[in-house]
């Protein structure tokens, strides 16, 4: 743990570090380069991983419970599974990232993009997406319950089957 907390502001954990199921909770993350690393199982719970580079990385199962991701990229990355219930995110990056039963009940995304990720059967109770592009995402299944999409881009998403009760749009 001494060696992530000293690696404060911009230095590389990866490009491509395999370190699953490790802890990373309530660290100092920011700007750091995680691209194409791998953190299956890894638990961020409260990181603050602002403007994060995490392009193409795996985070199956990890947990980012109230972490702090704003302006980060997970564009492109494997996150089925992943919990980011209660994440403050605006402006984060999930395009094209595999989110499949991912946990984001009141998450806090405003203009988060989305676009081409697949969301399939993902829990987004009560998530704030004011201004989100889901455009062309995969949302069949998922829940939006109670969530904020005012404004949202919803064109060309797929959304059989998904529940929008509740939500507001306007």
């Amino acid at each position: 743990m001494s060696m992530i907390r000293s690696l404060r502001r911009g230095p590389d954990i990866g490009p491509a570090a395999i370190l699953p199921g490790r802890v990373f909770g309530a660290v100092d993350l920011r700007h750091c380069c995680l691209e194409h690393g791998c953190f299956i199982g890894s638990n961020f719970c409260g990181a603050d991983l602002r403007d994060v580079i995490a392009a193409n990385a795996t985070f199956i199962r990890a947990s980012f419970l109230y972490a702090r991701c704003g302006g980060t990229h997970f564009d492109d990355c494997t996150m089925c599974e992943a919990h980011l219930s209660q994440a403050n995110g605006p402006g984060a990056v999930f395009a094209g990232a595999d989110l499949q039963k991912a946990r984001l009940w009141r998450a806090h995304l405003p203009r988060a993009d989305f676009r081409g990720a697949d969301l399939r059967d993902v829990d987004l109770r009560f998530a704030n997406l004011p201004h989100a592009d889901l455009r062309d995402a995969d949302l069949r299944g998922a829940d939006f319950r109670n969530a904020n999409l005012r404004d949202a881009a919803l064109a060309g998403a797929r959304r059989d089957g998904a529940n929008f009760d509740g939500a507001s749009f306007r």
